[in-house]
């Protein structure tokens, strides 16, 4: 009797099922050569029931390749197509807590955004800038939502209907199988995606207090662009510091565009 034969995708597969989608437990689990029981690797790949990419896919989007870290398997529901053109890929982040004129500025520029089918909007679940991301981009447009849990989880349960409208109209994606509860550490991996994904990162605000800096950190260091909105000198904002750091200044879904080689003429 001929032993089973297993593929390196399906290998993949099965490591991320078993280690939680955890890139060090993965690369470590190949490097030290264990061994792996061919039929029950096999049975467990083969009852997944939810799409997925790998590095070893053709499909597989060619620029996460050359980061560090590459995901090694994406999970997905939706239009896996949203993000075939990296270099209109628009990341958007910002603070839990908007003022109101912020929030109104935020909801135009992410309509702009989103009815402008050249560019493609990225965010994540976060209560605030993120949130209304979201919501707006799925009123107008067909955006991506990275994340914090498995494909096929609903949570934090609050997000469950607009992780719904994702799926449906846009794309979800995740670096997690399925089966995985989101955590805070995830919430900041699920953010580390987006910035990866990201050809420019727009901010609408964000406060020393808060993970936002992390993220444009991210985007600068793989060589996307950043774009924020200003705010006054005394409110200690930290637009203005990515700003006198080289940030574009931007006040419309038009100036974004524009810093994306993007015009209307």
């Amino acid at each position: 009797m001929e032993s089973e034969t297993i593929t390196s995708r399906e290998i993949l597969i099965y490591l991320s099922l078993i280690h939680e989608g955890e890139w060090l437990k993965i690369v470590d689990h190949i490097h030290s050569r264990q061994e792996i029981d061919v039929a029950t690797a096999k049975r467990v790949v083969a009852s997944l029931r939810y799409n997925c990419l790998t590095y070893l896919d053709p499909e597989y989007p060619a620029f996460l390749q050359t980061i560090a870290r590459p995901p090694l398997v994406i999970y997905y529901d939706g239009d896996i197509s949203l993000l075939a053109n990296p270099s209109r890929l628009i990341g958007v982040c910002g603070s839990k807590e908007l003022d109101p004129e912020t929030d109104s500025l935020l909801r135009e520029i992410v309509k702009g955004l989103a009815k402008d089918e050249r560019v493609t909007v990225i965010s994540g679940l976060i209560k605030g800038t993120q949130e209304i991301t979201m919501n707006v981009a799925l009123e107008y447009g067909k955006p991506v939502a990275c994340l914090p849990c498995g494909i096929d989880m609903y949570d934090p349960p609050s997000k469950t209907e607009l992780i719904r409208a994702a799926k449906k109209k846009g794309l979800a994606i995740s670096i997690f199988p399925p089966g995985t509860k989101a955590s805070p550490i995830r919430v900041l991996q699920s953010n580390w995606l987006m910035a990866q994904l990201s050809h420019l990162l727009f901010v609408s605000s964000a406060f020393p207090h808060e993970g936002v800096l992390e993220t444009v950190a991210l985007t600068l260091n793989k060589g996307g662009d950043v774009a924020c909105l200003p705010f006054r000198a005394n409110e200690g904002n930290l637009n203005n510091v990515f700003i006198s750091d080289g940030a574009a200044l931007v006040s419309s879904s038009d100036d974004i565009l524009f810093q994306m080689g993007i015009t209307n003429s």
